[in-house]
């Protein structure tokens, strides 16, 4: 099954598919990728599920690339944003268990979450902020994805 039939099929999202990086609108500029037609589509998830979750910490996209699914976040890059970065993450799991599984099951690689951020890095690789982010399985967050 293609990631568009996989997402088709998610009633909460399946309206939401768009071809290539479309579904990323103007944040598809911070992911570099290597070959165009390995693109296999995207989802604003946030934009989608807005009005049933709207109080929420939504993540942002999920992006299929080269059969892989990846799930993608840009946001400020402090300290102070991580709590809120981890809240997302748990979010996106509890949606991925409950609703988006299919996703999930396709993923194919050991971690499939990405954070971009919307600005500089301000967060110290040696931090005990990082060392959460590591706990946590959130990778440190990027200025641009490079994927391949």
């Amino acid at each position: 099954m293609t990631f568009r039939h996989i997402a088709e099929s998610i009633g909460a999202i399946g309206h939401c598919y768009q071809a290539g990086m479309q579904g990323l609108g103007t944040d598809s500029i911070r992911i570099e990728i290597d070959n165009t037609r390995k693109l296999c589509g995207s989802i604003n998830l946030d934009e989608c599920l807005k009005r049933q979750y709207p109080d929420t910490n939504r993540w942002d996209y999920i992006l299929c690339y080269n059969t892989k699914i990846h799930f993608i976040e840009v946001h400020p890059a402090t300290t102070n944003e991580i709590a809120t970065m981890l809240n997302k993450l748990q979010w996106l799991k509890n949606w991925l268990k409950l609703i988006g599984k299919d996703l999930k099951n396709i993923t194919h690689q050991s971690n499939p979450y990405h954070w971009i951020a919307s600005g500089n890095v301000t967060i110290l690789r040696n931090s005990p902020q990082a060392r959460k982010l590591s706990k946590s399985g959130l990778p440190f967050p990027v200025e641009k994805l490079s994927l391949k």
